[in-house]
């Protein structure tokens, strides 16, 4: 199964590429959080989430593996399309609203794809 989104827009303190991480929420972010977010716009159903260290990430074509979902993180996408994309190593403590990603943090543009790739 998968679920798409848009990126619709880019805070002017979203992304810095010293942390390795992006802040993704919905729409309905408060205009603060929008200002360090990634937002996300769902153009399939939400509600189905299910990720886990077998899904996939595609972010513009390109595949990131999963390593780690916090305990959070499927709840927060299906209710406010809240994550924090890691693009680094599982912590031996790791944050419930993150996603552990392979990979080298993406260059994120209006109308970029996300696509959540989950095995059934």
């Amino acid at each position: 199964m998968e679920i798409t989104a848009e990126v619709t827009f880019i805070g002017n303190q979203a992304v810095d590429e010293q942390t390795n991480f992006l802040l993704l929420f919905d729409e309905s972010a408060s205009e603060d959080l929008q200002q360090v977010a990634i937002i996300q716009h769902f153009l399939t159903s939400r509600n189905q989430f299910k990720l886990d260290k077998h899904a996939q990430l595609i972010i513009d074509q390109t595949l990131y593996p999963i390593n780690f979902v916090g305990d959070l993180v499927n709840s927060q996408l299906s209710t406010i399309g809240h994550a924090v994309l890691a693009f680094d190593k599982c912590p031996a403590e790791p944050l419930p609203n993150s996603i552990y990603l392979d990979g080298p943090l993406p260059k994120l543009h209006l109308g970029s794809k996300i696509v959540y790739q989950m095995g059934d």
